[in-house]
């Protein structure tokens, strides 16, 4: 699929926001989940509406979501967005929270749980 400027903007904010100041890998995984979310049928398709959808990302708004990311977490959004970005982890790896939540925990990192539909 292909992603806009937009899409990067939004997808580094929400990264950055979430987990800026923990694991890469937690990073990732946050990406991941927004990437995967945009492509699933339950979900808007675009970063900006996954990002924004009610009661999802209680990030936005924050002071945290209105920095500029750093540059290398503006890398992690684009190489995620790119095709084959995000294919290692399953289609259905869509929920992020701070308990288990959808069928099953597919990683639980720096905290937080990395779910499957």
């Amino acid at each position: 699929k292909c992603y806009t400027k937009e899409d990067v903007k939004y997808l580094a904010k929400t990264i950055n926001a979430e987990a800026g100041d923990v694991s890469y890998r937690c990073q990732k995984l946050v990406g991941v989940v927004a990437v995967k979310r945009r492509d699933h049928k339950l979900f808007p398709n675009t970063i900006k509406e996954v990002v924004h959808s009610p009661g999802q990302y209680a990030c936005v708004g924050s002071d945290r979501f209105k920095e500029k990311p750093p540059k290398k977490i503006k890398e992690l959004a684009k190489n995620l967005l790119k095709k084959g970005g995000t294919s290692e982890f399953p289609n259905n790896l869509v929920y992020q929270a701070n308990f288990i939540q959808g069928t099953s925990v597919y990683e639980k990192v720096d905290g937080v749980y990395f779910c499957l539909r």
